[in-house]
């Protein structure tokens, strides 16, 4: 039914839409037409008006400039002149009184005029070259026509019109003679054609004309006379024909050509008239469509009402419980309902009494339910039991107050429901319920018992042993109440939480399973972590009763173990700082709040100095002992916002937030000193100092990655700068580390892509100037870098073990080119090779270098190693024994660089040598500086007393050659003697050398 009214409203809205739009449409149409004949008449009566004028105006024109003519035909008579001109004109005059002059222009040239008062300075005007006259002038003659010029400024003052009429003597058109001229003044005209009348009746007009121009390139518009009001651009134009030539009279109305106040009316008359049609349309069938709706909802009411009385008596014969009719008294006044309720064994019950029907008991019930229900209304939950033939049954009574009229007696309405089977449900429940009881004080489990409307707690033992209690302590210290029990034993972090998780859950009363984690205190004032579970019983119709039971159990130590997994997972576990993964985490949220508040913030890269030392030589016990300690006092001089990680090993990162480059310097120096206060490990005092390497957000970084790794770089450059310091991050730091990477990288694959090479030095002896060998030295000539010194490469090779594969590299290439010397029976010369220290650290270095030997053919003593004063301080006797096993292999050593390391005389005694290298540092000045000739000269002293050789590193002068040599240095190398060379080079001089044998 809705739908169909719906649909008819709908279609009854179209209907008047439509009706609205296609009398609109109709009376627009109407409207349209009658506006255009409207336009039309407008129109005409215009143009009657125009023409009118214009007529006027062209027969004044016509009279007056008929004067030309009578002049021409003098002039002619005269062959070119009128002697009696001014006689003449001044008789023609009084005939055109509208002509205010007369002029003659022989050959275009203005000669004689009348009168001539006023207007003389128009003589010797030449017309077919004025600017202002010349175009008019040659299209008069040109055409040979009668010409109007004008509107022109006239000599004798005011505006006025030319005729100008060209005279040819003869048909010729080289005949031409002149102009014959006539003035009209402009203003007499006009007046007399009374043009000013068009604007009195509301018309705007211009009466313009097209001016030739010079060249006839195009006309352009000349206003002759015209109104105040604008012209529109929808005006009527009519012409007025002159002779060579036409002028244009245009008319228009300044509101337009339609009345649009009355057209306004008329359009909002129509729009009125299609409104109220459509609003009819739509009032007749509103009002058909309530018709049918009333008619519709007479049916449907009628029908509602049957089906509502058979749904009833439906209902009513399928109820299961009585129902009936009472009045106060308790008599049955009508039965609505038979079910075996109160009289199912009884019949005829309408008529009487319940005292009649039921046992006293059970009838005193039914009448406290009637009178309750007389007092309130309505009366709930009565229940009695009856004795029937086939058992006891229980019943529940519902009764309400019905509406009678004023001073009628009161009737109520009685609902008798079984509910046996509920009340053996509950007797069920309660048994149930005292057997789990008894389970509960007999169970080892943490059973509990909680009963909402009393507030008590009951437990079992076991739940009292979690807490180190037995039940009479239990109760006597915190009684049975649940709320007080809770506030004593709770955790205060917790006990808000579970008091309110479990209130919310009694206060939804929809079943389920409640659970919850908390702690409670044991006896001995440690914390236990509980699980509780627990459910609502419910009774026989599934609602929930009064009691929840449940169970605690003991889960301690599994929330142990899970924060001990949480804690390994984001903390170190020898520092118990935050690790490199929760590190991280934390930094980016620093970084996210000093970018969002735009506050500054210092990332600091810790190392310990030489903690490797004191990891290897005291054991890694002190070690972690020494690491625990640097944490501490890192704790003590941060901030409760600084962040400390260990990163790994002996590397720590400080993140600083509020903290600017001034602020990250201040801490750095207040963290120097108290990192080197000594630490007691044991029986040890150690003494420890640290470099710091530090990084900005945002200008260093914008992300832990890049400060970290800038961090990483300025740290390494405070090692640099001799450890115990701090830097900052700068631009060329980073060029330094990404050149250092990129020679890191590459020399790892030098070897293979043959990118290494050896130059040999060669050694003079300073006496007789002889070549006794050469020093081979290592080239890198990187494919992107060039050339790189060996001076960056090598402390590169040694910091990341590299050296050893270079060494080998140089061991093999060096004997294998001096094995080919020797092939080509080239004199003998020995050959010095540097090792490294961390070659003489491997034991397999005298196994590589017999080898070699053996592989190449060349002597042990044509081999010369020479190592550097730095073996002796990294395990000295292991140096010792590998140099002893290479002395009985026949090699030759030397000691490179004498006097700059740390030198001991002590091992210098033990270790056999064949020579010792003074450095180049003290053979660069010492032609100039006492000390440095000192300096040699001591140590050409020490190697003679221990029968050992000497050769001089940087020879680059004569002077300086001849003064070692004077000093008793032995040998000598340098540029002076020879620079470094390639194989083929030293080749070359080998075969012209002469070469002495020691």
């Amino acid at each position: 039914m809705p739908e169909r009214l719906n649909r008819q409203r709908h279609l009854a809205r179209i209907t008047a839409i439509l009706v609205f739009l296609l009398s609109l449409l109709a009376s627009l149409g109407l409207l349209w037409l009658h506006a255009g004949q409207q336009v039309e008449q407008r129109k005409l009566a215009a143009v009657d008006m125009a023409r009118f004028h214009i007529n006027s105006l062209q027969v004044q024109l016509e009279r007056n400039l008929s004067s030309a003519y009578a002049l021409a035909a003098l002039i002619k008579q005269g062959r070119g002149d009128i002697a009696n001109f001014d006689e003449v004109a001044g008789q023609l005059l009084p005939f055109y009184p509208q002509v205010q002059a007369l002029a003659l222009s022989p050959g275009g040239i203005i000669t004689r005029t009348y009168p001539l008062a006023g207007n003389d300075g128009a003589l010797g005007l030449n017309q077919l070259t004025h600017p202002l006259q010349r175009d008019e002038a040659i299209l008069a003659r040109d055409a040979r026509q009668l010409t109007i010029t004008g509107p022109v400024a006239l000599a004798q003052g005011g505006v006025g019109l030319i005729g100008r009429l060209p005279v040819f003597m003869t048909e010729q058109a080289d005949s031409f003679w002149g102009f014959v001229s006539v003035v009209l003044p402009l203003s007499d005209l006009l007046a007399r054609a009374e043009l000013r009348r068009l604007e009195e009746r509301g018309y705007a007009f211009e009466l313009w004309r097209d001016r030739p121009t010079a060249g006839h390139t195009g006309p352009s518009r000349q206003r002759i006379a015209g109104s105040s009001l604008a012209l529109s651009g929808d005006a009527i134009t009519e012409t007025l024909i002159l002779p060579n030539g036409s002028w244009q009279l245009s008319l228009s109305l300044p509101g337009g050509w339609h009345d649009l106040a009355r057209l306004s009316l008329l359009g909002l008359a129509a729009l009125l008239f299609s409104a109220m049609l459509a609003m009819l349309v739509q009032l007749l069938a509103r009002t058909r469509r309530q018709a049918r709706q009333l008619a519709l909802e007479v049916q449907q009411q009628t029908r509602d009402i049957t089906e509502a009385r058979h749904q009833l008596e439906a209902t009513l014969a399928a109820l299961p419980d009585q129902l009936l009719e009472l009045d106060g008294n308790g008599d049955c006044l009508q039965l609505y309902a038979r079910g075996d309720g109160i009289s199912a064994a009884d019949a005829g019950l309408v008529g009487r009494n319940v005292r009649e029907v039921l046992e006293p008991t059970s009838a005193g019930v039914v009448l406290t339910a009637l009178e309750e229900a007389a007092r309130h209304g309505c009366s709930r939950g009565h229940q009695f039991r009856r004795r029937l033939p086939g058992g006891d049954a229980w019943f529940e009574l519902s009764v309400s107050r019905r509406k009678t009229a004023a001073g009628a007696t009161e009737h109520f309405v009685l609902l008798s429901r079984d509910i046996s089977e509920r009340r053996r449900a509950e007797l069920e429940a309660q048994s149930l319920l005292e057997r789990y009881r008894s389970l509960i004080t007999a169970s080892n489990t943490g059973a509990w018992e909680y009963d909402q409307q009393s507030g008590e707690l009951n437990c079992s033992q076991e739940y009292f042993s979690m807490l180190g209690l037995d039940k009479d302590d239990f109760e006597r210290r915190h009684g049975r109440r649940l709320s007080r029990a809770w506030q004593q034993l709770l955790h205060p972090e917790d006990r808000e939480r579970a008091q309110h998780a479990f209130s919310h859950y009694l206060a939804q009363q929809r079943g389920g399973l409640y659970e919850n984690q908390f702690r409670m205190r044991h006896v001995d004032g440690s914390w236990v972590w509980i699980l509780s579970r627990g459910r609502t019983l419910q009774d026989g119709d599934g609602q929930p009763t009064s009691l929840t039971l449940g169970t605690h159990i003991d889960i301690t130590q599994q929330v142990r173990d899970k924060e001990r997994i949480h804690f390994l997972a984001h903390f170190d576990a020898l520092t118990g700082l935050p690790n490199r993964s929760l590190l991280i985490d934390r930094t980016e949220q620093a970084i996210h709040l000093s970018r969002r508040e735009q506050k500054p913030l210092a990332l600091l890269f810790l190392d310990l100095d030489r903690f490797k030392t004191i990891n290897d030589s005291l054991g890694h016990k002190i070690g972690d002992q020494l690491l625990n300690q640097v944490a501490e006092r890192l704790r003590r001089i941060c901030r409760a916002e600084d962040t400390i990680s260990r990163f790994g090993g002996d590397e720590f990162i400080l993140v600083l937030p509020l903290t600017d480059a001034a602020g990250a310097a201040h801490f750095a120096q207040r963290l120097l000193p108290a990192m080197a206060e000594p630490y007691a490990i044991q029986q040890h005092d150690i003494r420890l100092s640290v470099s710091l390497g530090i990084a900005l957000h945002p200008h260093d970084g914008r992300h832990f990655h890049e400060l970290y790794h800038h961090a990483d770089i300025a740290m390494y450059q405070a090692k640099e700068a001799g450890r115990n310091g701090y830097r900052f991050f700068t631009a060329e730091m980073h060029n330094g580390y990404t050149r250092m990477l990129a020679l890191e990288n590459g020399l790892r694959q030098a070897i293979d892509r043959q990118q290494l090479s050896l130059v040999y030095q060669p050694q003079y002896s300073l006496g007789e100037h002889r070549l006794l060998g050469f020093e081979a030295l290592l080239r890198w000539r990187h494919p992107e870098l060039g050339p790189v010194s060996p001076a960056e490469f090598i402390p590169i090779a040694e910091k990341n073990g590299f050296i050893v594969s270079l060494g080998d590299w140089v061991l093999d290439t060096a004997l294998r080119q001096l094995a080919d010397w020797r092939a080509q029976a080239l004199p003998p010369v020995t050959l010095g090779i540097n090792i490294s220290a961390a070659q003489l650290r491997q034991h397999p270095l005298c196994d590589r270098v017999r080898l070699l030997l053996q592989e190449t053919g060349v002597p042990a003593e044509a081999l010369e190693l020479e190592l550097t004063e730095s073996v002796m301080l990294d395990h000295p006797q292991r140096a010792l024994a590998i140099m002893d096993q290479l002395h009985e292999l026949g090699v030759k050593l030397a000691l490179d660089d004498f006097g700059t390391g740390y030198s001991s005389l002590s091992y210098l005694k033990r270790f056999r040598l064949a020579r010792l290298k003074i450095d180049q540092s003290f053979v660069r000045d010492l032609l100039l500086d006492d000390e440095d000739r000192a300096i040699v000269g001591a140590i050409i002293s020490l190697a003679r007393n221990l029968g050992l050789g000497t050769i001089a590193e940087g020879v680059e002068s004569p002077e300086q050659a001849q003064m070692l040599h004077h000093m008793g240095c032995e040998q000598a190398q340098g540029y002076h003697l020879g620079r470094p060379m390639a194989a083929e080079q030293a080749t070359l001089l080998l075969q012209a050398a002469v070469v002495c044998e020691d």
